[in-house]
């Protein structure tokens, strides 16, 4: 049987975010996700999801510079440190919200690079296999079952 999770960064644009965890549980939704938690603390989001007997099931780790088009640093060259800064953010949200998963925005290769520059295909693994160079670098799941490691940490 299918189990779906509700995007509370999608659904129920009539109410405040920290208020779409009411909407979904009254929905009969069991999980919820969303792309970025970061606006807010994370105790605060863990007392949404028990108040309303939620799941975090999934969120992005963080993807640079949303607003210039970034979709993740882990492929953008010299963005090694930033990119390890938001796993490590991203961890400790995962912690404080019992999240088992964790989507890791690869990014967007420049265009003034190849893609195998950016992602040397022995070097980087997610989720403990090989990652496959291509114009648009891939994205993978972290979970406390698999490890994933970029680049910079290979």
């Amino acid at each position: 049987m299918p189990r779906f999770a509700a995007n509370l960064s999608m659904l129920y644009p009539e109410h405040a975010f920290l208020d779409r965890f009411a909407a979904a549980a009254r929905d009969g939704f069991q999980g919820v996700e969303y792309l970025f938690p970061y606006e807010h603390e994370a105790r605060e989001l863990a007392a949404r999801l028990r108040e309303h007997g939620l799941q975090q099931v999934l969120f992005n780790a963080p993807p640079g510079n949303w607003d210039a088009g970034e979709r993740g640093t882990a492929c953008l060259p010299g963005r090694e440190q930033e990119f390890r800064e938001g796993i490590q953010r991203a961890l400790q949200y995962a912690e404080v919200l019992a999240c088992p998963r964790i989507h890791v925005m690869a990014g967007l290769v420049p265009r003034s690079r190849s893609a195998r520059r950016c992602v040397p295909p022995t070097s980087t693994t997610c989720a403990g296999r090989p990652a496959k160079p291509r114009s648009r670098a891939s994205s993978c799941c972290w979970s406390r079952s698999t490890r994933a490691t970029s680049p910079a940490s290979s």
